[in-house]
């Protein structure tokens, strides 16, 4: 009997010790995410800067009838590229009607995006973006996260110029607004709201974009320019 409780009372010390240092393990590791919650709010609010810089040709060639030369279109589909490479990584949940790796595709757009624009004669005059709030941000595992954010974006441009939206390419259309659809060179801004949700892995110590869902915009309206 004695030698039952001598280790039951060592089962039971052995068990209080497995549940301190589990304790401890989580205490730290909250801390530790905690931490890492200012730096993917400046991850995001870069990655907007980014998307503005992106988006605007030099200013000479933001208006109707403008001629780019190819050197600047290629190194606006350049600067496209490298940007994909700096905020997002290759990913794809298997069998996930929810989310899609956004890296593949915007690759696949950043090859004929601005291409499109000066062959069509379409054109960004000004865009912006802002972070409104951040709704939530969830540890999914030691190296990933899930964030939860709202964006506002206003955009100046022509009739049908595509422009890059975070993680895709939008067209900046007038038939949701009006019947002058074939106006190119009628500028109109337009003003919406967005919700997203972010996937993101740590590698190599850095941030990067996995998945994004994009709940789609909450509000919009357009005036005119």
């Amino acid at each position: 009997m004695k030698s039952f409780l001598k280790k039951m009372n060592r089962g039971v010390a052995l068990a209080v010790i497995l549940l301190i240092g589990l304790i401890i393990f989580f205490i730290i590791d909250s801390v530790t995410f905690a931490k890492e919650e200012p730096a993917l709010k400046d991850l995001l609010e870069e990655l907007l800067d980014d998307c503005v810089k992106i988006n605007l040709l030099p200013e000479e060639y933001r208006k109707p009838g403008a001629e780019i030369p190819d050197g600047v279109v290629e190194a606006k589909t350049q600067e496209f590229k490298d940007f994909v490479e700096k905020y997002f990584t290759e990913y794809k949940r298997v069998n996930s009607p929810y989310y899609y790796s956004t890296r593949a595709g915007l690759l696949t757009r950043a090859e004929f995006m601005f291409e499109s624009n000066n062959s069509s004669g379409y054109f960004i005059k000004d865009i912006e973006y802002s972070l409104v709030s951040i709704s939530g941000i969830q540890k999914q595992s030691t190296n990933a996260v899930r964030i939860s954010f709202k964006v506002n974006m206003k955009v100046s441009a022509s009739y049908n110029a595509q422009y890059i939206f975070l993680t895709s390419i939008q067209s900046h259309g007038f038939d949701r607004y009006s019947d002058n659809n074939q106006a190119r060179d009628e500028i109109k801004s337009e003003s919406m709201e967005y919700d997203f949700t972010f996937i993101l892995f740590k590698i190599n110590g850095k941030w990067k974009i996995a998945e994004s869902q994009d709940y789609g915009y909450r509000g919009g309206r357009m005036v005119m320019g």
